[in-house]
């Protein structure tokens, strides 16, 4: 088969993987380091209820804690748990400054 244009991603890495779908105010996700600015500070291990609170407190768009709100309800040990959920699990969480 010839493929012409863009190379696209392996099958694996476009499935959801049971994510929670997050999209800010025109369709699009929200940055990666919006998510990890609203959940500065928060102690780990925290369930969603607390993350979104945490998020709420840090004065996060409304959007980051609704979908921090509807993560699958367990503990999460930290950002980057927290980052895949939301983003998929192949979402890359670089360190912000």
């Amino acid at each position: 088969m010839i493929m012409t244009g863009q190379a696209r991603a392996p099958k694996s890495a476009r499935r959801s993987h049971g994510s929670v779908q997050v999209r800010g105010l025109a369709g699009a996700a929200p940055p990666v380091g919006a998510v990890l600015c609203a959940l500065r500070g928060a102690s780990y291990p925290a369930r969603p209820g607390q993350l979104a609170e945490h998020a709420a407190h840090n004065r996060a768009e409304r959007e980051i804690v609704e979908a921090l709100r509807a993560l699958p309800p367990r503990a999460y040990e930290g950002p980057n748990q927290v980052c895949m959920a939301l983003y998929g699990r192949f979402c890359q969480v670089e360190a912000v400054l």
